[in-house]
């Protein structure tokens, strides 16, 4: 766990996503909010980063 966390709102797309993984990239910890229960690509990154990428959401 580093000493950094980012909380991004609606990191499932576009912006929020990409800001999710570059703060992921520099070696942040982050937790990224998505709308609905389907999987995304915010859900692939959090398997990419291992423990280091929370996906929350309903």
């Amino acid at each position: 766990m580093s000493a950094r966390t980012a909380l991004i709102v609606v990191a499932s797309r576009t912006l929020g996503l990409s800001l999710a993984i570059e703060y992921a990239h520099r070696d942040w910890d982050v937790i990224g909010t998505i709308r609905g229960s389907r999987r995304t690509a915010l859900h692939d990154r959090a398997a990419a980063y291992r423990g280091q990428v929370a996906v929350g959401g309903p």
